[in-house]
């Protein structure tokens, strides 16, 4: 019967953000740190995103999750061989009124051959065409997609991660709810994030929604089209790298990609455009391979 074969609106975006997600997956490593004080045993921190510009490799995350350990320490899961990043760290120490960052951003470069270990399991997402209107881009398709680190469990069994992600599509805040909160439009991205009225997309179930703990350092990605032809691959934007959950606020923000473009361009003897973002105070540290 034809009707049969009616997809509805909510079920195509469910199939679109279906095939996002699976490009993403493999851009979106889990941070894990060797915890000394548990005899090195291995603990899911936050989340990251894998980056390839003009030839370098990065992995994007949030600088707070390196405030406290050593980075040194940290490290992503290639199938069950803990790869130590290494390479050398830029992080951002810019502070807002209350004490909190408003550009919270640690960029770190990955030697070459520790990409080449791990493109053997998960890839780059390439910046090489980025695009600077993402900064005023006000669109409704922004897609987070990180991992708590409440659903990640180290197995003893090969693979030894089992892991759930917190896929959210989400949009912008008012201006007005950008000023009340205290962040800059200009640097962060400030998302809805209603916990407690999450609807299922195919549905109309409202559940409570996961605290996105761990998620910190995971991309925000642009989705422009929700209207993809089948079997064609969605297109994806990194448009930021989430920062913090507001509960309060019920908001997820993050900060833009052209700042972090910028820190990348001033840091790294990349050859970009300038742009005018200015006042990015910048931290450096070098890790040993180990």
């Amino acid at each position: 019967m034809i009707s049969n074969q009616i997809i509805t609106i909510n079920e195509g975006i469910d199939e679109v953000l279906g095939d996002a997600s699976k490009i993403i997956k493999d851009y979106t490593p889990i941070l894990f740190y060797k915890d000394f004080n548990t005899n090195n045993q291995l603990q899911a921190w936050a989340t990251g995103v894998l980056v390839k510009l003009k030839n370098k490799y990065f992995l994007f995350t949030a600088a707070h999750i390196i405030e406290n350990i050593l980075p040194e320490t940290i490290g992503i899961m290639l199938d069950d061989v803990f790869q130590v990043l290494g390479g050398t760290v830029r992080h951002t120490e810019l502070l807002d009124s209350r004490g909190g960052k408003i550009i919270d951003i640690c960029i770190w470069e990955i030697e070459k051959d520790v990409a080449k270990n791990i493109e053997s399991k998960m890839k780059f997402f390439s910046l090489d065409n980025f695009n600077k209107d993402l900064q005023t881009y006000s669109g409704t398709n922004y897609l987070v997609w990180g991992y708590p680190y409440k659903n990640v469990k180290v197995l003893p069994s090969n693979p030894n991660i089992k892991s759930t992600p917190l896929i959210l599509l989400s949009k912008l805040v008012s201006d007005r709810n950008y000023e009340n909160i205290g962040y800059d439009y200009d640097k962060n991205l400030v998302l809805e994030y209603k916990r407690h009225e999450i609807r299922k997309s195919a549905s109309d179930k409202i559940e409570q929604g996961r605290k996105p703990k761990g998620c910190s350092g995971c991309g925000i990605w642009v989705i422009p089209n929700l209207c993809v032809e089948k079997g064609k691959t969605p297109p994806h934007i990194l448009a930021g790298i989430m920062t913090k959950y507001l509960e309060n606020e019920d908001v997820i923000v993050g900060t833009r990609i052209h700042i972090i473009v910028e820190i990348i361009r001033n840091e790294f003897d990349i050859p970009l455009l300038a742009s005018k973002i200015t006042n990015v105070q910048i931290s450096r540290r070098d890790c040993p391979n180990g």
